[in-house]
């Protein structure tokens, strides 16, 4: 899986999927910035790109269980993002106005350097290609591993 860098970022620095995928699942191990980082912000999510968007964050795990798991409960009536491709993004940024009691307190730049690093990306996931409608989408075999591409039927 390869990615491209993203130039939006003010201050930081991220990477975005170079595939558009529909449904799976995603891994990525991700270190954290070491010693006093208070502040910055690290982000593994999915994102969509229309005007609508879609997204979902991927919270971290404590000892090999997640904090957070996306399942669908449409039959609910709760809404989920499953009418729209979306990308997988990775970042590092500069949370100060976001994550500090409103911008009160910033970041201790003399701790600089702050470098996260992410690494074994593996989608499990259906890419997407084009522009066509899906309807009664086969479930996909995310246990095997691997990507597959988006089918219709």
């Amino acid at each position: 899986m390869s990615f491209t860098s993203l130039t939006a970022l003010v201050v930081g620095s991220g990477a975005v999927s170079k595939r558009t995928f529909l449904f799976g699942s995603f891994e990525m191990l991700i270190k954290l910035v070491p010693g006093n980082s208070a502040r910055t912000i690290i982000a593994y999510y999915l994102s969509s790109d229309r005007s609508k968007r879609d997204d979902i964050d991927f919270e971290w795990y404590i000892d090999s269980v997640p904090i957070r798991v996306f399942r669908n409960y449409q039959n609910k009536g709760i809404a989920y993002p499953n009418e729209q491709v979306m990308r997988v993004y990775a970042s590092i940024w500069d949370g100060d106005n976001w994550a500090t009691e409103g911008g009160r307190i910033k970041i201790n730049w003399a701790n600089a350097p702050f470098i996260a690093k992410f690494a074994q990306f593996r989608p499990r996931a259906c890419y997407w290609n084009g522009l066509l409608v899906l309807v009664n989408v086969p479930p996909i075999p995310i246990l095997t591993g691997g990507l597959l591409p988006c089918t219709t039927n």
